[in-house]
């Protein structure tokens, strides 16, 4: 996904390295979304897959590639900005990296743990893990905002 006209000539180069990483945050918020999606029960739809032991949906991967564009995210911003213009969305992406990775981890490991299967409770991420996904997935929008400025109105 574009967000912005990359063949335009007349870019800078810190105008196409903000463009790069609003993508890739851009990206990771939509990976995020995908697993809040993924792993929130539908009531109107009891059939709805869940986690189970041995299948955690793919959201290992999705949140594995979120993590480790977050953690991108907020280098790329240090570069761009100073900690004076954006030292609370560096901190609030660093936060997002720690409580992604561990759900990361978690995914993983319920991905692995075919053999604990019926000997134990139906897995899961956690009580706070769709709000924790969904603050990452708005903070990562937050910077998105931040690198692109709204552009007035000709």
């Amino acid at each position: 996904m574009q967000l912005a006209g990359s063949t335009d000539l007349t870019l800078s180069f810190n105008d196409r390295r903000r463009i790069s990483l609003a993508n890739k945050l851009t990206d990771a918020a939509q990976r995020l979304d995908k697993v809040v999606d993924l792993i929130t029960p539908d009531a109107k739809n009891p059939s709805k897959p869940a986690l189970a032991w041995g299948n955690d949906l793919g959201t290992y991967e999705l949140l594995n590639k979120a993590a480790n564009v977050l953690d991108l995210g907020r280098d790329g911003l240090s570069e761009v900005f100073t900690r004076r213009q954006a030292g609370k969305l560096f901190d609030a992406l660093a936060a997002d990296v720690t409580y992604v990775s561990g759900l990361r981890d978690a995914a993983l490991a319920i991905d692995e743990g075919v053999a604990l299967g019926k000997t134990t409770p139906a897995p899961s991420l956690g009580t706070d893990a769709a709000k924790l996904l969904t603050k990452a997935a708005t903070d990562a929008r937050a910077a998105v905002k931040l690198l692109l400025p709204a552009t007035p109105a000709a």
